[in-house]
């Protein structure tokens, strides 16, 4: 204890000895906390620590008194220490003395990568990571080691087998510029530009952006007045582009201009679209509404396929409709049109066979027709080229067939028929009579099915009409033109010029039985208006004979 008193008289002055003397500083023993306790100021290493960790017997031993005895001891030490500073040092420069921490973030995620290829800037990307190296003060190996973490691709390949025998940054970054970034082709240039044009989803301001960077980055050199030109190649819409074809032709200003205007008119089009964006509908609570009011119904398809356990009248399980206890309310064509769908499932040849329903509700013409003096109904087909007999109406009415037939019929679908015969059929339908080579066919839909050979053998045209759901033909006499050319007997006059007449026969129509259609069919737009022309005046029929009487044509006086 008495080195402790030594060191306290030989330390340095108070601050206060300034103005109040020189003297000794002299600490004043205080009285310890508790009875017969030594100071504080006066104990040892070992004594604080045997009297923290050991309080004395008369104390309370609550925690507050011990919290208190430690704290002392704790500024006893540091008045020591301040004791203790060496001379020519201020208490006020020992206190002052601060340790100072600086941490820089990690932001090597920053910085952009490079894989080697022809859309990566190679001078973009080491200018970026030696910028990073001079804020964040980093060394030559922690400049090597972000390069290495943002290489991507070939580049990365190359590193694994050159690129890690170099140590520092720049004996590193030079080879991976010679073998990365080589200047591009002439060719390689135009296509790499040409391949950078407009989407549709995109404004021309970041199209026009995006590709003059790729113009300047080959070391070809272009006027402002080339760039724009190549600029509006590359637009997508074809209404912008004579705008802005206009407005070059007329400025021939920079590219700044250029995208000056184009930015202008990505503008207008952006009012313009929200202009014709729909007012926002909140369809929840209608749609919310609609489920609470109306009835949850399953509506199917009509032709759609129904399981095998499933009545197709009542749509019911565990019963078909044959055996439905619903009333059957299909009218007696839909019943029939049943009937020949079923008979064409089940018979062999029902593959080329159409099964077609003999209602006038149907796209179908029907004609009464009469076949060898048998009274049928006809099919009007304007699409069959040839004409054709049912096997079994031939067979009933005992016609004349020849079996020896080679020759296939092709249908509309790709599918092709073999003709069991060939009759000779003379149809009358109407007042119109020829006589036809008809093919006889197995299970064909009508008894008979004129085609285009019976049309072409009548001497009449045809016409069809549709007026107020009434579809009806008529027939017009094909048109005959006779040429008539005369000329002059006497050998001491000129020849006449040539006369030409065309005769023209009476216009015969003859009105078909009247068939109700639901949808309008395709006429002879000619005939029609040649028709409508005629039917009021028959233009006269010229007279060949009373040619002489008349009075002779202007000559040629040549």
């Amino acid at each position: 204890m008495q080195t402790d008193h030594i060191e306290v008289k030989n330390s340095t002055l108070i601050a206060n000895e300034a103005a109040f003397g020189t003297n000794e500083l002299k600490l004043m023993t205080p009285q310890g906390i508790f009875e017969d306790s030594i100071s504080p100021t006066r104990l040892t290493r070992m004594d604080a620590i045997e009297n923290r960790t050991t309080p004395n017997e008369n104390s309370n031993g609550t925690l507050e008194l011990v919290m208190l005895n430690t704290m002392l001891q704790m500024m006893a030490r540091l008045l020591q220490r301040q004791l203790e500073t060496p001379p020519g040092t201020s208490n006020d420069n020992a206190t002052s003395a601060q340790l100072q921490i600086t941490t820089t973030p990690d932001l090597t995620g920053t910085l952009p990568t490079y894989s080697g290829t022809e859309s990566d800037n190679f001078a973009q990307w080491k200018t970026a990571v030696e910028s990073m190296h001079e804020r964040c003060a980093w060394t030559e190996a922690a400049t090597i080691n972000a390069g290495i973490s943002r290489i991507r691709g070939r580049t990365a390949t190359w590193h694994r087998t050159t690129g890690h025998l170099h140590a520092d940054w720049t004996s590193w970054v030079t080879p991976l510029k010679t073998e990365f970034d080589k200047p591009l082709l002439f060719c390689q240039w135009v296509a790499y530009v040409d391949a950078r044009a407009q989407r549709e989803n995109k404004t021309m301001t970041d199209y026009i952006y995006a590709c003059v960077q790729r113009i300047r980055r080959a070391l070809y050199k272009l006027s402002d007045d080339d760039v724009v030109d190549w600029l509006i190649q590359g637009v997508w819409s074809t209404n912008v582009k004579p705008m802005l074809v206009a407005f070059h032709d007329l400025r021939r200003g920079r590219i700044a201009e250029f995208l000056h205007y184009a930015q202008q008119m990505d503008k207008r089009d952006v009012e313009i679209s929200d202009e014709k964006k729909p007012p926002a509908v909140n369809k929840s609570s209608k749609l919310s509404e609609r489920n609470a009011t109306e009835p949850t119904t399953i509506t199917t398809p009509k032709y759609a396929r129904l399981p095998a356990d499933t009545c197709a009248r009542c749509k019911r399980k565990r019963h078909r409709a044959i055996n439905c206890p619903d009333p059957d309310t299909r009218t007696e064509d839909e019943k029939a049109a049943a009937v020949q769908r079923r008979q064409a499932k089940s018979s062999p040849e029902g593959i080329n066979r159409v099964a077609i329903a003999e209602t006038s509700g149907r796209r179908i013409i029907l004609l009464q027709a009469s076949v060898n003096d048998i009274t049928s109904q006809a099919l009007w087909d304007t699409g069959c080229a040839v004409t054709l007999i049912d096997q079994q109406f031939a067979q009933k009415h005992k016609f004349e067939v020849a079996t020896d037939v080679d020759c296939v019929l092709g249908g509309p679908f790709g599918n092709s028929c073999k003709p069991t015969g060939v009759t000779q059929a003379r149809i009358t339908i109407s007042d119109n009579c020829a006589t036809v080579e008809a093919k006889v066919i197995k299970n064909l839909p009508y008894e008979v099915m004129v085609g285009l050979d019976w049309r072409q053998a009548i001497p009449f045209d045809y016409i069809e009409r549709y007026d107020h759901g009434i579809h009806t033909i008529e027939f017009i006499q094909k048109l005959k033109k006779n040429v008539c050319i005369s000329t002059s007997s006497d050998s001491d006059t000129q020849p006449s010029l040539s006369n030409f007449a065309t005769e023209l026969s009476t216009v015969n129509l003859v009105k078909c039985e009247s068939i109700k259609y639901s949808k309008k069919m395709s006429s002879a737009t000619q005939l029609k208006r040649f028709h409508e022309k005629t039917q009021d005046t028959t233009p006269p029929l010229h007279d060949n004979s009373a040619q002489s009487t008349q009075a002779p044509l202007a000559t040629d006086d040549r």
